[in-house]
């Protein structure tokens, strides 16, 4: 008589679509004016010039928040580059000095006095110089395009009126993908010092910035997840998860850098903080059955608030969303066989991952190989039994920037409890006892950990298969040894190929026995 049970327990993280998850209605970055910018970059508004106001530029930094949310709020900074013969300036650098705006084919800048119209004659004069020059202007201002949402200014000839202060700047608006050809993007936290007392677009020097998001990933699985049957019609299951769930933190980081329209670097970072998972199952199975029994519910679907955001006008948008499912299969059976058992997973905190999708799927990882610690382990078996159960926990996260979406997944699998029982029966006694039955267990915990990418529309990992994968068990272990005195088998890097993946590899995968032909007495 045969019993086989196995779990699983993953953490997922995924860059774009996974079975289409349901993410958290974004935060709204709004923009943050350039000498807030300044201020981040420790240069004060009180020594700006009329130069640092009004001088065309090659580069221009952009950035976006909401401060008013709260002392911590996320924020997203580009680089935007030009090419030759274009130049870039954000109006928010010189909208102080002006008294009127209007946007449009014709744009008009009313200036407050005759020094700054006659600085920005000098200084946007360039592009009447040659026929070839241009700059782009980047406008947030009433009527130049939808509230809160920067507005790219394609700006080929400028004319003015010297007596009104009146510069007429000659183009069109364009698209923000045509606008930023080159740029950096990277995004984070942003820590004040003081709280704002209303909602502000303005922030002081007294803020910090981290490049990452930090996502909390603590969530309680406890409950029943599958109940079949009665006593009364003859067969009964049920698989309770008595202490499941998952601790800590992972710390998101990503940088997207594109030159000339084409993406020369795509990386994506993640590090955990005091990361575990835990589980324990209980499962009964009585009475008879021919038919088999296959169910994989989705125990979870949770966004994230405060770390999705979105940049108006299809910048970018970033979304985080969690899903926790979990698997149950159970084979023909005829008996009775209850189990208990456990372990939990954890993941140091100096395991590192990054992945530059641009630069041939180049991945730097480390450290991710978890360290097991068993729980109780009781069985009671009178039965003719094969099941299987796992739980998979995936950390999704969507990106978009210009209209173009990126994704990525590290998939880490752990702990993965195989469990093999046979039942025994001997009238002269099992397992060395004059107990007549008991049951053999071999039994292993396993992980792996697995990166998948790809473009949407190009191949996406929504198709990833989060069922457990089956790890060899390395022959010549003891049997009964403690976990943490068991070498985990190991295995080389492996690239492979799956249908609706542009790229996929496994950086580690390994076993470690906990039983082997262990004998329990039972009755």
């Amino acid at each position: 008589m045969r019993s086989a049970i196995s779990s699983l327990f993953a953490i997922s993280f995924l860059l774009l679509q996974y079975t289409q998850p349901i993410f958290a209605a974004p935060e709204i970055l709004l923009p943050l004016a350039s000498w807030d910018q300044n201020a981040a970059w420790g240069t004060k508004r009180a020594t700006r010039g009329l130069g640092d106001n009004l001088d065309l530029r090659n580069d221009e930094h952009l950035m976006w928040g909401n401060p008013g949310n709260g002392s911590q709020f996320m924020y997203a900074n580009m680089t935007m580059h030009t090419a030759t013969g274009e130049l870039v300036i954000s109006m928010e650098r010189f909208v102080h000095l002006l008294t009127g705006v209007k946007c449009g084919e014709n744009t008009v800048l009313t200036f407050k006095d005759k020094a700054s119209f006659e600085y920005a004659i000098k200084a946007w004069n360039w592009v009447n110089e040659d026929e070839t020059h241009s700059f782009i202007l980047i406008a947030d201002y009433a009527g130049c395009g939808p509230d809160d949402v920067r507005v790219p200014f394609y700006i080929h000839n400028a004319d003015y009126d010297e007596e009104k202060f009146i510069a007429y700047l000659y183009g069109k608006e364009i698209p923000w993908k045509q606008a930023a050809h080159t740029f950096d993007l990277d995004y984070g936290t942003a820590t004040l010092v003081q709280t704002p007392s209303r909602l502000s677009r303005r922030i002081g020097p007294d803020v910090t910035y981290s490049k990452d998001v930090s996502i909390d990933i603590a969530h309680n699985l406890n409950g029943n997840i599958y109940t079949h049957g009665s006593k009364a019609s003859g067969f009964l299951v049920k698989l309770d998860c008595t202490d499941c769930g998952l601790a800590g933190k992972l710390t998101l980081g990503g940088r997207i850098k594109v030159d000339a329209t084409s993406v020369s670097e795509l990386s994506v970072s993640l590090t955990p903080q005091d990361v575990s998972a835990e589980i324990t199952l209980a499962l009964h199975a009585e009475g008879k059955s021919s038919a088999s029994i296959n169910y994989e519910p989705t125990l979870a679907e949770i966004g994230i608030p405060g770390a999705s955001f979105k940049i108006p006008g299809g910048v970018a948008e970033v979304g985080i969303f969690v899903e926790a499912n979990f698997g149950f299969e159970l084979g023909s059976w005829e008996g009775d066989a209850t189990m208990t058992y456990g372990v939990t997973a954890a993941i140091s905190n100096a395991a590192r991952f990054k992945i530059d999708l641009a630069n041939n799927n180049a991945v730097d990882f480390d450290g991710w190989k978890p360290s097991f610690a068993q729980k109780p382990f009781d069985v009671n078996a009178k039965a003719s039994i094969e099941a299987s159960v796992y739980n998979a926990i995936g950390l999704v996260a969507k990106v978009e920037v210009l209209s173009e979406g990126y994704e990525v997944a590290l998939t880490l699998k752990s702990p993965e409890l195989a469990t093999k029982l046979t039942t025994l029966t001997n009238s002269k006694g099992v397992c060395g006892t004059k107990k007549k039955v008991g049951v053999s267990v071999d039994a292993e915990l396993k992980a792996s950990v697995e990166v998948s990418a790809g473009q949407i529309g190009k191949g996406g990992i929504k198709d990833i298969n989060l069922n457990p994968r089956r790890v060899s068990r390395k022959s010549g272990a003891g049997l009964g040894r403690r976990v943490s005195e068991i070498v985990v088998a190991e295995r080389s890097i492996v690239t492979r190929n799956v249908p609706g993946l542009s790229f996929s590899k496994t950086l580690w995968e390994g076993s470690v026995p906990w039983f082997k032909n262990k004998c329990l007495a039972i009755a």
